[in-house]
């Protein structure tokens, strides 16, 4: 799908927001340099009947501030290294595991309708809203998230949930969890 990125659709965008054709050299293969100049990645799974079964090579998209994947196959996501990284939208993507340990400036993240079991965001100190719903978290380590003002993390496996960290929150759904502190 990557390669589809041209100046007639909204999959790439530059740092001005242009539309933007990714494999610039037309070689069907996206170097450094191509993957450097793109800053908004959109639309990548736009059905299901379409999903990505692969996210090898999101991590050379160094310069990427915001990602919006849906209706992926591949089980992990590793974007530990995309430290620019603002917004995450990678919801209905069946993902088992999410890493996104190096994205220190994510305001944003919605990882809604997978099968996550943990998610770790400390280190995600810029967070400020989390949409974590319907996934089957046990744990949820929000320590350092002093910014978070919303959480949704309904319909999970959750035991404890300690928002203690979070002390500018404001909204909050835990609903059809398994709580007793």
């Amino acid at each position: 799908r990557l390669l589809e990125a041209d100046v007639t659709n909204s999959i790439a965008k530059d740092n001005a927001g242009n539309s933007i054709k990714i494999d610039v050299n037309s070689d069907n293969e996206i170097q450094q340099s191509e993957a450097l100049l793109v800053y908004r990645l959109m639309n990548l799974n736009y059905s299901s009947a379409f999903p990505i079964y692969d996210y090898t090579g999101l991590q050379s998209f160094t310069n990427l501030s915001e990602l919006y994947l849906g209706y992926g196959n591949d089980p992990t996501l590793d974007l530990s290294n995309l430290s620019n990284l603002t917004i995450l939208f990678c919801n209905n993507s069946n993902l088992t595991s999410l890493n996104i340990s190096g994205c220190t400036a994510l305001v944003q993240l919605v990882c809604e309708n997978n099968q996550l079991t943990s998610l770790d965001l400390s280190g995600t100190t810029n967070l400020t809203s989390v949409y974590a719903d319907n996934n089957q978290l046990q744990s949820i380590n929000l320590q350092g998230l002093s910014n978070l003002s919303t959480l949704a993390v309904g319909n999970n496996l959750l035991t404890t949930l300690d928002v203690t960290p979070c002390v500018n929150l404001y909204s909050l759904y835990a609903t059809m969890n398994q709580l007793t502190s």
